[in-house]
């Protein structure tokens, strides 16, 4: 039960910090993202990874979304390399995050479902 508790509590955490990118990314970034490819998603408890495709699909990202105990991101891009954190997060973050919180409300979802006792 606990481990039930702890994998909510991280999954929450990743949902939260993942729904605050998506907000505070820029909209462009924002439908540019919907063209990416995320693979591997991981959520651990104390952060959310994956790799991301290039848009042209030569090139594969790794993106890093903190939740705990800390909100950061990385991503391996020239974008973020350039820009860091001043412009916000890139599109492949933007992505990750978009994927990462819907993974997370479902698996939340069906922890639900495991917790409810007849």
């Amino acid at each position: 039960m606990k481990d039930i508790q702890s994998r909510a509590e991280a999954l929450a955490a990743a949902q939260a910090a993942a729904n605050r990118m998506f907000e505070v990314s820029c909209p462009k970034r924002q439908a540019r993202a919907q063209a990416v490819r995320v693979d591997g998603l991981v959520i651990t408890a104390e952060a959310v990874h994956a790799a991301v495709r290039s848009s042209d699909g030569s090139t594969a990202y790794r993106v890093r979304i903190g939740h705990s105990p800390k909100r950061t991101w990385k991503c391996s891009c020239p974008d973020a390399a350039q820009r860091g954190l001043t412009d916000g997060p890139c599109k492949h973050a933007v992505a990750v995050a978009r994927v990462a919180a819907s993974a997370a409300k479902d698996e939340l979802s069906a922890l639900a479902a495991v917790l409810v006792i007849p």
